[in-house]
C-alpha cells in the first residue's frame, strides 16, 4: 500500500506525453462543444417558437378568415387535418375541435369540415393516450416503435397515417 502513491506517480510520468495530448485535445474541444451545445439549444428554442406561431396561426385560420378575405371551407378542412402534426398541443386541439364541432354541427354546409374534425379528433384522442403512456414508460428509442404500432388498426391492420 505504501508504494501506491509512488506507483501512480510513476504511471503518470511514464505516460505524460499521452496525458498531455489528451488534456490538450479536451481543452481544445471544450469551447467548440460549449458553442455547439448553445447553438443546439438556441435552434431548439427557435423551432419551438416557430411551432408555437404556426399552431396558433392554424387555430386562427380555423375559426376566422384573414382580414379582408372570405373564410374558405377547404382551408378549414386542411387546418383540421394539420392539427394532427402538433402533438405538444393535442390536449388543446381536442378541446378546440370538439367545441367547434359542436358549434358548427347544425350547419349542413360544414359537413365535410365536421367529418374531417371527427377523423382528427379520433386520431388525436388515440395518439394522445398512447403518447402519455409512451412518455412515462418507454425510452425515446422505443417510443417511436410504440407510436408506429399504435397507429396500426387492430381490426384491419391498416396504417391510420395513410388515410
Amino acid at each position: 500500500m505504501d508504494n501506491l502513491p509512488s506507483s501512480i506517480w510513476q504511471w503518470i510520468t511514464e505516460r505524460s506525453a499521452v496525458i498531455g495530448i489528451a488534456v490538450t485535445v479536451v481543452v481544445s474541444l471544450a469551447p467548440f462543444l460549449v458553442l455547439a451545445w448553445r447553438n443546439l439549444n438556441l435552434r431548439r428554442k427557435e423551432l419551438r417558437d416557430k411551432r408555437f406561431e404556426t399552431y396558433h396561426d392554424l387555430i386562427a385560420r380555423l375559426v376566422q378568415a384573414k382580414p379582408g378575405q372570405e373564410q374558405k371551407l377547404h382551408t378549414q378542412i386542411a387546418v383540421a387535418y394539420e392539427l394532427r402534426n402538433f402533438p405538444e398541443y393535442y390536449e388543446l386541439s381536442l378541446r378546440e375541435l370538439r367545441s367547434l364541432r359542436q358549434h358548427w354541427s347544425s350547419n349542413q354546409a360544414h359537413q365535410n369540415l365536421i367529418d374531417e374534425m371527427d377523423i382528427s379528433i379520433d386520431y388525436i384522442s388515440k395518439l394522445a393516450g398512447h403518447r402519455s403512456i409512451a412518455r412515462r414508460l418507454l425510452t425515446p428509442r422505443t417510443q417511436r416503435e410504440f407510436m408506429r404500432r399504435a397507429l396500426q388498426s387492430p381490426q384491419d391492420g391498416e396504417n391510420h397515417e395513410q388515410q
